[in-house]
Protein backbone atom coordinates (compact mmCIF):
# COMPACT_ATOMS: atom_id res chain seq x y z
CA UNK A 1 0.00 0.00 0.00
CA UNK A 2 1.47 3.58 -1.00
CA UNK A 3 0.74 6.83 0.48
CA UNK A 4 0.35 9.43 -2.38
CA UNK A 5 0.67 12.74 -1.63
CA UNK A 6 -0.23 15.08 -4.78
CA UNK A 7 2.62 17.87 -5.30
CA UNK A 8 2.39 20.87 -7.71
CA UNK A 9 6.34 21.98 -7.66
CA UNK A 10 8.50 23.25 -10.19
CA UNK A 11 11.74 21.86 -9.37
CA UNK A 12 14.34 21.61 -12.21
CA UNK A 13 17.91 19.99 -10.15
CA UNK A 14 20.58 18.41 -11.77
CA UNK A 15 20.99 15.01 -10.10
CA UNK A 16 23.59 12.20 -9.98
CA UNK A 17 23.82 10.40 -7.11
CA UNK A 18 23.95 13.41 -4.97
CA UNK A 19 21.88 14.69 -1.72
CA UNK A 20 18.92 16.45 -2.24
CA UNK A 21 18.11 19.37 -0.56
CA UNK A 22 16.64 19.63 3.07
CA UNK A 23 12.76 21.18 3.44
CA UNK A 24 11.78 19.08 -0.39
CA UNK A 25 8.46 17.83 -0.46
CA UNK A 26 10.31 14.34 -0.63
CA UNK A 27 11.36 14.80 2.74
CA UNK A 28 7.90 16.04 4.29
CA UNK A 29 6.25 12.88 2.71
CA UNK A 30 9.25 10.52 4.67
CA UNK A 31 8.63 12.38 7.90
CA UNK A 32 5.10 12.37 7.58
CA UNK A 33 4.81 8.38 7.43
CA UNK A 34 6.96 8.47 10.62
CA UNK A 35 5.17 10.62 12.54
CA UNK A 36 2.19 8.42 11.92
CA UNK A 37 3.76 5.22 12.71
CA UNK A 38 5.34 6.03 15.88
CA UNK A 39 3.59 7.96 18.71
CA UNK A 40 6.47 9.06 20.18
CA UNK A 41 9.49 9.86 17.35
CA UNK A 42 12.45 12.36 17.70
CA UNK A 43 13.67 13.17 13.89
CA UNK A 44 17.41 14.22 13.92
CA UNK A 45 18.21 14.06 10.42
CA UNK A 46 17.12 12.88 6.94
CA UNK A 47 19.26 12.03 4.08
CA UNK A 48 18.17 11.15 0.74
CA UNK A 49 20.07 10.43 -2.50
CA UNK A 50 18.99 10.34 -6.11
CA UNK A 51 19.31 6.99 -8.11
CA UNK A 52 21.08 7.58 -11.46
CA UNK A 53 21.42 10.61 -13.36
CA UNK A 54 18.48 12.59 -13.30
CA UNK A 55 18.05 16.08 -15.49
CA UNK A 56 14.61 17.38 -14.23
CA UNK A 57 11.63 17.00 -12.58
CA UNK A 58 7.87 17.35 -14.15
CA UNK A 59 6.43 20.48 -12.65
CA UNK A 60 3.44 18.26 -10.81
CA UNK A 61 4.38 14.85 -9.28
CA UNK A 62 3.41 12.08 -7.03
CA UNK A 63 5.90 10.94 -4.23
CA UNK A 64 5.29 7.12 -3.15
CA UNK A 65 6.54 5.31 -0.02
CA UNK A 66 5.36 2.06 1.24
CA UNK A 67 3.60 2.16 5.06
CA UNK A 68 6.18 -0.61 5.60
CA UNK A 69 9.08 1.76 5.28
CA UNK A 70 8.53 2.95 8.52
CA UNK A 71 10.02 -0.65 10.07
CA UNK A 72 13.69 1.12 9.08
CA UNK A 73 15.48 3.94 9.20
CA UNK A 74 16.57 3.14 5.55
CA UNK A 75 14.58 3.25 2.71
CA UNK A 76 13.01 3.84 -1.19
CA UNK A 77 11.23 6.47 -2.07
CA UNK A 78 9.70 7.37 -5.54
CA UNK A 79 8.09 9.99 -7.06
CA UNK A 80 5.76 9.12 -10.57
CA UNK A 81 6.10 12.06 -13.20
CA UNK A 82 2.98 13.21 -15.18
CA UNK A 83 4.51 11.31 -18.23
CA UNK A 84 4.30 8.33 -15.61
CA UNK A 85 8.18 7.94 -15.17
CA UNK A 86 9.38 6.31 -11.85
CA UNK A 87 12.61 8.22 -10.55
CA UNK A 88 13.73 6.33 -7.14
CA UNK A 89 15.19 8.06 -4.28
CA UNK A 90 17.42 6.30 -1.21
CA UNK A 91 17.13 7.76 2.39
CA UNK A 92 18.28 7.28 5.71
CA UNK A 93 16.27 8.54 8.83
CA UNK A 94 17.98 9.57 11.78
CA UNK A 95 15.74 9.36 14.65
CA UNK A 96 14.40 7.67 18.24
CA UNK A 97 11.71 6.59 19.38
CA UNK A 98 9.93 5.35 22.28
CA UNK A 99 9.39 1.25 22.79
CA UNK A 100 7.54 -0.86 25.44
CA UNK A 101 10.16 -3.45 26.65
CA UNK A 102 9.23 -6.40 29.18
CA UNK A 103 10.06 -6.09 32.85
CA UNK A 104 10.36 -9.69 33.00
CA UNK A 105 9.06 -12.96 31.40
CA UNK A 106 5.49 -12.47 30.62
CA UNK A 107 3.63 -15.39 30.26
CA UNK A 108 1.12 -16.20 27.78
CA UNK A 109 -2.01 -14.94 28.39
CA UNK A 110 -1.27 -12.56 30.64
CA UNK A 111 -2.61 -8.72 30.78
CA UNK A 112 0.08 -6.04 29.73
CA UNK A 113 0.35 -3.19 32.53
CA UNK A 114 2.63 -0.55 33.92
CA UNK A 115 3.86 -3.90 36.08
CA UNK A 116 5.60 -5.60 34.02
CA UNK A 117 6.70 -3.67 31.28
CA UNK A 118 8.55 -0.28 30.83
CA UNK A 119 8.74 2.44 27.73
CA UNK A 120 12.12 3.61 26.85
CA UNK A 121 13.50 5.72 23.97
CA UNK A 122 15.75 3.79 21.32
CA UNK A 123 17.79 4.68 18.14
CA UNK A 124 15.49 3.55 15.24
CA UNK A 125 17.44 0.60 13.21
CA UNK A 126 15.04 -1.83 12.22
CA UNK A 127 12.08 -4.00 13.21
CA UNK A 128 10.22 -7.23 12.39
CA UNK A 129 6.92 -5.82 13.62
CA UNK A 130 5.70 -2.29 14.34
CA UNK A 131 6.32 -1.77 18.22
CA UNK A 132 2.97 -1.17 20.61
CA UNK A 133 2.14 1.92 21.60
CA UNK A 134 0.89 3.26 24.84
CA UNK A 135 -2.76 3.04 23.40
CA UNK A 136 -2.10 -0.71 22.26
CA UNK A 137 -1.64 -1.56 26.34
CA UNK A 138 -5.24 -1.09 27.94
CA UNK A 139 -6.87 -4.00 27.41
CA UNK A 140 -4.24 -6.32 25.82
CA UNK A 141 -2.61 -9.46 26.62
CA UNK A 142 0.44 -11.59 25.47
CA UNK A 143 -0.48 -14.36 22.90
CA UNK A 144 2.99 -16.01 23.51
CA UNK A 145 5.66 -16.20 26.03
CA UNK A 146 7.55 -12.88 26.11
CA UNK A 147 10.94 -13.05 27.31
CA UNK A 148 12.48 -10.69 29.78
CA UNK A 149 13.96 -7.17 28.16
CA UNK A 150 12.19 -8.04 25.11
CA UNK A 151 10.35 -5.45 22.76
CA UNK A 152 6.99 -5.60 22.68
CA UNK A 153 5.44 -5.92 19.07
CA UNK A 154 1.98 -5.86 17.73
CA UNK A 155 2.61 -9.11 16.63
CA UNK A 156 2.49 -10.35 20.43
CA UNK A 157 -0.35 -8.70 21.67
CA UNK A 158 -3.72 -9.53 21.61
CA UNK A 159 -7.13 -7.98 23.14
CA UNK A 160 -7.93 -9.50 27.01
CA UNK A 161 -10.34 -12.20 26.87
CA UNK A 162 -13.55 -11.05 28.46
CA UNK A 163 -15.68 -13.83 28.58
CA UNK A 164 -15.03 -17.33 29.49
CA UNK A 165 -16.70 -20.28 27.65
CA UNK A 166 -18.86 -21.79 30.30
CA UNK A 167 -19.17 -18.68 32.67
CA UNK A 168 -22.45 -17.29 33.42
CA UNK A 169 -22.90 -13.43 31.92
CA UNK A 170 -24.87 -10.75 32.47
CA UNK A 171 -27.00 -9.99 29.42
CA UNK A 172 -28.52 -6.40 28.92
CA UNK A 173 -31.24 -6.23 26.48
CA UNK A 174 -32.29 -2.42 25.93
CA UNK A 175 -35.48 -1.40 23.91
CA UNK A 176 -36.69 2.52 23.92
CA UNK A 177 -39.06 1.98 26.84
CA UNK A 178 -37.43 -0.40 28.94
CA UNK A 179 -34.23 -1.86 30.03
CA UNK A 180 -33.56 -5.96 31.04
CA UNK A 181 -30.72 -7.98 32.20
CA UNK A 182 -30.84 -11.21 32.52
CA UNK A 183 -27.90 -14.15 32.92
CA UNK A 184 -26.66 -16.53 30.55
CA UNK A 185 -23.65 -19.04 29.90
CA UNK A 186 -21.50 -18.28 26.95
CA UNK A 187 -21.30 -20.67 24.68
CA UNK A 188 -17.47 -19.63 23.51
CA UNK A 189 -14.40 -16.95 24.74
CA UNK A 190 -15.26 -13.30 24.08
CA UNK A 191 -12.87 -10.17 23.59
CA UNK A 192 -14.81 -6.20 23.35
CA UNK A 193 -16.72 -6.04 20.97
CA UNK A 194 -16.96 -10.13 19.36
CA UNK A 195 -20.51 -11.88 18.80
CA UNK A 196 -20.64 -14.32 20.50
CA UNK A 197 -23.62 -17.46 21.67
CA UNK A 198 -25.13 -17.47 25.26
CA UNK A 199 -27.33 -19.89 26.56
CA UNK A 200 -30.26 -18.79 28.72
CA UNK A 201 -31.44 -21.14 32.10
CA UNK A 202 -34.35 -22.26 29.30
CA UNK A 203 -31.89 -23.28 26.78
CA UNK A 204 -32.71 -20.81 24.39
CA UNK A 205 -29.96 -19.42 22.09
CA UNK A 206 -28.71 -15.79 22.06
CA UNK A 207 -26.38 -14.18 19.44
CA UNK A 208 -24.51 -10.97 21.59
CA UNK A 209 -21.85 -8.29 21.84
CA UNK A 210 -18.97 -8.55 24.35
CA UNK A 211 -19.48 -4.63 26.24
CA UNK A 212 -16.90 -5.07 29.47
CA UNK A 213 -15.59 -8.23 31.49
CA UNK A 214 -18.53 -11.16 31.53
CA UNK A 215 -21.17 -8.88 30.17
CA UNK A 216 -22.62 -8.69 26.79
CA UNK A 217 -25.73 -7.00 25.13
CA UNK A 218 -28.19 -8.62 22.56
CA UNK A 219 -27.07 -7.16 19.02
Amino acid sequence: MFIKILLSLFISLQLFAIPLEEGTKIESAIKELYEKSYQDIKINKISIHSRGSVKSFDSSYDVNIKESSSLSKKGIIYIRTENNKKIFFDYVIDAEVSVYFTRKTIEKGAELSTLNTIKKSIPLDKFRFMPIRESDLNGSQSKNQLRENQIITLKDIESVILVKRGENVSVKIDDEEVSISLSGEALKDGRLGDIITVKKSDGKQLKVRVIGQNRVEIR
